[in-house]
């Protein structure tokens, strides 16, 4: 497992702009898919605070 992960970083200090974009796409997927999970918290949080408003009786 070493080897390849030397060979890994060696490869990413060799070429600057292909690391630039792997770590700028990595980071805007992890971004998009926290908002999407936070928004979707929210919106379901919503939901179930009503359902329970509503089916108390």
């Amino acid at each position: 497992m070493f080897p390849s992960v030397s060979h890994a970083f060696r490869v990413l200090r060799k070429e600057p702009v292909f690391t630039a974009v792997a770590i700028g796409s990595m980071a805007i997927g992890i971004g998009a898919t926290a908002a999407m999970f936070n928004f979707a918290d929210a919106i379901g949080g919503r939901l179930l605070q009503l359902g329970m408003v509503f089916f108390r009786g």
